[in-house]
């Protein structure tokens, strides 16, 4: 299993590294890494309402009742208002530029 925080050679840890961080760890054993900490579900993040949005890199997983919005560009949830914008302005989203040019 790959750590959840290293995506495309980086590590997006919420606890600033400081040093670099390795990609051997990230593979393998990355509980042992400073760097990592376990994923908690914030169900009061989790949205109660469905959102639909026309981009190819969102996708919205129901957690039983409840949903989840994500966004494929950033590997990572987004906010209740990420997730409002999505589903308005996602011909304008910088982020999905950048995934089709990349």
């Amino acid at each position: 299993m790959i750590c959840a925080y290293y995506n495309n050679g980086y590590c997006n840890s919420p606890i600033a590294p400081k040093k670099d961080v390795t990609s051997r760890l990230c593979f393998s054993n990355f509980r042992k890494c400073q760097y990592f900490g376990e994923v908690i579900e914030v169900k009061e993040l989790n949205l109660r309402q469905k959102v639909k949005s026309d981009c190819p890199y969102f996708l919205l997983k129901d957690q039983g009742g409840e949903y989840v919005p994500f966004c494929r560009v950033l590997n990572f949830r987004i906010t209740e208002s990420q997730a409002a914008n999505c589903s308005l302005h996602w011909q304008s989203c910088p982020l999905r530029e950048l995934a089709e040019v990349g």
